[in-house]
């Protein structure tokens, strides 16, 4: 997949891009979106990766990852309660070993 290539070389408006083109196309396709995260966490586009992260919990709503990556960056654009509220259920979402 296209997205995870460029999440790797850090390439976050590309990844962005990509996966928004993986929903349009083919809404029920999980791409593995824990792969995505510490993309979707960094610094630079919050606004972008906040919009993908709903986006994507439309298709993974028990998606912890999801959630951790949700949470984290709202909690850095300063919306703490929501974003306490998704690493809380992040949390409860992690299967128990």
């Amino acid at each position: 997949m296209l997205a995870l290539a460029f999440s790797q070389e850090q390439q976050t408006a590309k990844t962005i891009a990509e996966l928004r083109q993986v929903m349009a196309l083919a809404p029920g396709f999980d791409p593995s979106w824990e792969n995505f995260i510490p993309i979707l966490i960094a610094p630079g586009r919050p606004d972008e990766a906040i919009s993908v992260c709903r986006q994507a919990l439309g298709m993974a709503p028990y998606s912890p990852g999801l959630r951790l990556a949700l949470g984290s960056t709202l909690l850095l654009q300063n919306q703490e309660a929501e974003g306490a509220e998704q690493l809380r259920y992040a949390y409860l979402l992690i299967p128990n070993p």
